[in-house]
């Protein structure tokens, strides 16, 4: 049995594109998928994937020792799909 259990919380907002009163009535569009691409890419790349690769070496190191947790919300999954699918992947390792 591990003797510890880390337990970590995932989320990524979806970025909102400006929206003045002009824009009422004209267009929907409330997402940045620009923004919500350039924001998730970074933090896959800087954050994610990094800490991702980090915490399965430590698993292999230490035998399983402990064991890890994540909570992932639904915006991130979705974002995660359709932006960076290998940190879908790095989860499941």
């Amino acid at each position: 049995m591990p003797a510890l259990c880390l337990c970590f919380e995932v989320h990524e907002p979806y970025q909102l594109r400006r929206y003045t009163v002009f824009d009422m009535g004209q267009n929907s569009l409330y997402e940045d998928d620009d923004r919500n691409c350039e924001t998730l890419l970074r933090a896959a790349r800087l954050c994610y994937l990094p800490a991702n690769e980090l915490m399965l070496r430590l698993i292999r190191r230490y035998k399983g020792a402990f064991r890890l947790a994540f909570s992932i919300s639904g915006t991130a999954l979705d974002l995660f799909e359709q932006y960076a699918p290998e940190v879908l992947d790095s989860f499941k390792a």
